[in-house]
């Protein structure tokens, strides 16, 4: 016949009715996994972020040089259109 299973850490009765308790198993982490864990994330990050900033700071460059394309390309067509470049200034009285 099978015995029920019983949880790590239960008591368990002997033959001659001493009872002696049945290792568990430790689950978790330590301090010691836990710190070591955050020093590697720290460290990752610290190599990560330059690239990080450098890839918005390019982003950011391609955003202006694609506004100042967008700028000339108006210009562009407003001589192709009227034979003349925009104005630099309108005197609105």
């Amino acid at each position: 016949m099978l015995e029920a299973t019983r949880p790590p850490g239960s008591w368990n009765a002997t033959s001659n009715g001493s009872t002696k308790r049945i290792p568990r198993r430790k689950t978790g982490f330590t301090l010691i996994e836990m710190i070591v864990v955050v020093c590697v994330l720290s460290i990752l990050i610290t190599i990560l972020l330059p690239g990080i900033q450098q890839m918005r700071e390019a982003a950011r460059r391609h955003e202006c040089q694609n506004q100042l394309r967008q700028i000339g390309l108006a210009i562009w067509h407003y001589e192709g259109n009227y034979r003349v470049f925009p104005p630099g200034a309108v005197d609105t009285q």
